[in-house]
């Protein structure tokens, strides 16, 4: 099977402090056939100019900066998921602060039936932390 194009849904407020590495972890996944959709719930931190940079910087990609509810983070992402342009289309998820693998990621799609994981690209969901300047996986 193909792998199919996915759709990144990102809801941000004020990650800049971990904006640059998740960004640079998106960009540099192997698998190269992907959108993101990041919602902004207004952000005061430099979080906007840095997705508007990382758009100007990945003309290959198609990069929606969308401004999100400013209603705390579920109806932010809840707005993400509605947009009728993804109806049928792959979405993963990804916080402002995750750094992975995207093939690490659950992927799902939406039909008229509801959303649908595709099991198969779920290998293990990594998170990763920030301890200064350093990441690092978490302690089990």
């Amino acid at each position: 099977m193909t792998e199919p194009h996915v759709h990144i849904l990102m809801g941000t407020k004020n990650g800049g402090m971990f904006l640059a590495d998740q960004l640079a972890s998106i960009r540099g996944q192997s698998h190269q056939d992907w959108s993101l959709w990041a919602s902004d719930d207004g952000s005061t931190d430099g979080t906007c100019e840095a997705l508007e940079d990382f758009k100007a910087e990945t003309p290959h990609h198609d990069i929606h900066l969308l401004k999100g509810p400013q209603r705390g983070v579920a109806a932010n992402y809840y707005k993400l998921l509605k947009n009728h342009e993804l109806d049928g289309k792959w979405v993963a998820f990804s916080d402002q602060d995750d750094v992975g693998c995207l093939t690490n990621y659950p992927v799902l799609s939406r039909s008229s039936g509801g959303w649908v994981v595709d099991v198969f690209t779920v290998v293990e969901v990594t998170m990763w932390t920030k301890r200064g300047s350093v990441w690092e996986r978490p302690r089990r």
